[in-house]
């Protein structure tokens, strides 16, 4: 048998992920190269994966329309919604400069609407009802989240001032935006909070946001991560932190919001030697979770007498970049506070106890807790079962 030869053999097609695999790893090596962070590399390339996974496009088959259609699609947030554009961004403008796209897909034909400046009269009405939020113990996240909000109204409607605008202009800019129920919820609440504020401040006559029309109340969609899943994210942890970070969202159910702010000083023990973790939650609330003793004493060991995670918001990692380093920890569409609901889910079904596990996460009403909460088919198929047989006697009885 005559062997072939390398000018005879034919060259295989490289599949869709393998083409996806090759280029991400040419672009890892091109921005470590060029100093780009590893956090925002990680990002990209879970961005690009998850991008290649939902659209089956191959990287460089990719036309403008269809990537701003899969951008269009997301429901998420829109502070989410700039990342994965960002994301995006980065990999296609590394494609582009490489040669490996004769055009930039993430290139927008004239000016972006969503880059024009707050109208000058907004920006100090703005201004001060951020620091009045501040003043009034909102969090930082609804903080920023609001005035986000607010910020792209302005851009968007065009309104020389926040006075032009009544309530039939309100409700078409909330019809337009591509939100889920979630999303129009916290704009229905930052319109309200601003011209709220305005309206009590006697800055204008009438409010017109207190006629908004109200949302339905969301079913309950618990998400909670599976045990392999938050396995092998544990698995994949390469630093400490990254580990306890896992742990404390998906063993203790802390929030990310939490989790970033989680100081050696808030472990203490009771008389009993029980460790407790004392939580800043939403809203600046307080609340006391037991903690296991392997997790206090490493959280102890990392923090070395100061926070968990060090950074620059205050002496700690912000929210947003706690939730990421997380998220690149677990499979794509599976997000930190997936965790929580693991936590929610696993105490819940243990002792069937709402009104403890609603202490434990921090959650003002039980119905809160119960959108947290999954229960399979099983569970309800056993409580049938069980009820049937209490209910009825053994045999059947009569003449």
């Amino acid at each position: 048998m005559t062997a072939t030869t390398p000018a005879t053999r034919r060259p295989r097609t490289l599949a869709r992920s393998e083409r996806w695999d090759a280029s991400l790893a040419d672009f890892t090596d091109a921005m470590t190269r060029a100093g780009l962070a590893d956090s925002t590399i990680e990002r990209v390339v879970k961005h690009c994966r998850k991008f290649a996974a939902e659209t089956g496009l191959t990287p460089y088959d990719v036309t403008a329309s269809e990537l701003a259609g899969w951008l269009d699609s997301r429901n998420v947030t829109p502070d989410a919604l700039r990342v994965y554009r960002t994301s995006l961004r980065t990999f296609y403008r590394w494609a582009h400069r490489a040669g490996r796209v004769p055009d930039d897909p993430t290139t927008r034909p004239g000016p972006d609407p969503r880059a024009k400046p707050v109208p000058t009269d907004w920006q100090p009405l703005l201004a001060q009802w951020r620091r009045w939020m501040h003043s009034a113990g909102r969090s930082r996240e609804t903080v920023v989240t609001y005035t986000d909000l607010l910020r792209r109204l302005a851009r968007q409607t065009g309104a020389s001032d926040p006075w032009a605008l009544d309530t039939t202009d309100l409700v078409d800019w909330m019809a337009r935006q591509r939100w889920g129920l979630e999303q129009l919820r916290s704009g229905r609440s930052a319109l309200r909070s601003f011209y709220g504020w305005t309206y009590d401040l006697a800055l204008v006559d009438h409010n017109p946001a207190a006629h908004l029309p109200k949302l339905k109340a969301t079913p309950p969609n618990p998400r909670p991560a599976s045990e392999a899943t938050y396995r092998a994210a544990l698995d994949a942890a390469t630093t400490t932190a990254d580990r306890l970070m896992l742990r404390l969202a998906a063993e203790l159910g802390l929030r990310r919001g939490e989790t970033c702010q989680v100081h050696s000083r808030h472990l203490t023990t009771d008389d009993a030697g029980v460790w407790w973790l004392d939580v800043l939650g939403k809203g600046n609330k307080r609340r006391r979770v037991p903690v296991p003793d392997d997790l206090a004493r490493d959280v102890l060991t990392e923090a070395a007498g100061g926070f968990l995670v060090p950074g620059d918001i205050d002496g700690h990692l912000s929210a947003q970049r706690v939730g990421n380093r997380v998220s690149r920890l677990l499979p794509p569409g599976v997000t930190m506070h997936a965790l929580r609901h693991r936590f929610a889910t696993v105490a819940y079904n243990f002792d069937r106890d709402v009104f403890t596990v609603q202490r434990l996460l921090g959650h003002a009403s039980p119905a809160t807790t119960q959108r947290y909460v999954h229960t399979t088919d099983d569970t309800a198929r056993r409580l049938v079962a069980r009820v049937g047989v209490l209910s009825w006697p053994a045999t059947p009885t009569g003449r």
